[in-house]
């Protein structure tokens, strides 16, 4: 009997075997999200969205400007990671060329190839701003005295020199079409060429905010 027993325990337990619930799946981790690109600017306002850097010693600064429409932009100054203030003005374009003064204060934006409309000596080459303040304007009269040594070309004027602009102690460096440099500081003086800088006389002009 218990020889004749040996075959049906076998079964029984091969039956057991094969009736038991396979173990469930191994879980698959959900793959990470990805992070949202950051949107780009809207059509027709790409001129308006730029960075542009500037240090002090070790500390590194940066500007960087944004738009939400052509009269509403976001300008941010971050120094050493901080932010150092902020404003809601268009304060440049993309193509105008940048300095940030070394405690993140002013601005210089200077224009390659400004536009001629009307009398050259009144044509604008540069601004300076305090933060979002306007505090000078630099024309063609003031820093040329006269249209001689530059061109004019399909109504726009080439008025610097192959050598960019470079940054000097207080202010920026600028290289005439004719060879002359030129000292740009930013504290607003350095025109006519001067290596001593002085008191800006003039009073700061605010700029008026676009339409909301």
């Amino acid at each position: 009997m218990a020889r004749r027993s040996l075959p049906l325990a076998l079964l029984l337990s091969v039956g057991a075997c094969s009736s038991r619930t396979p173990p469930p799946p191994v879980a698959t981790p959900a793959p990470a999200p990805v992070a949202k690109a950051e949107e780009g600017p809207l059509p027709g306002l790409e001129h308006l969205f730029w960075t542009s850097y500037g240090q002090d010693g070790a500390v590194l600064l940066q500007i960087k400007q944004t738009a939400r429409s052509r009269n509403s932009c976001h300008v941010s100054v971050l120094r050493g990671g901080s932010e150092l203030w902020t404003s809601e003005r268009c304060l440049s374009t993309r193509a105008q060329m940048h300095f940030l003064s070394p405690d993140g204060e002013r601005l210089l934006v200077l224009t390659r190839e400004p536009e001629v409309n009307g009398p050259a000596s009144d044509v604008e080459l540069g601004v300076l701003y305090a933060r979002d303040v306007l505090v000078r304007r630099y024309t063609v009269g003031e820093v040329l005295g006269s249209t001689s040594g530059s061109r004019i070309e399909a109504g726009m004027l080439h008025w610097l020199h192959n050598e960019l602009p470079r940054d000097i102690p207080g202010g920026v460096r600028v290289t005439l079409a004719d060879g002359r440099g030129e000292f740009l500081f930013f504290d607003g003086s350095g025109v006519p060429n001067s290596a001593v800088p002085q008191r800006m006389q003039a009073q700061p002009v605010r700029l008026s905010r676009g339409p909301r």
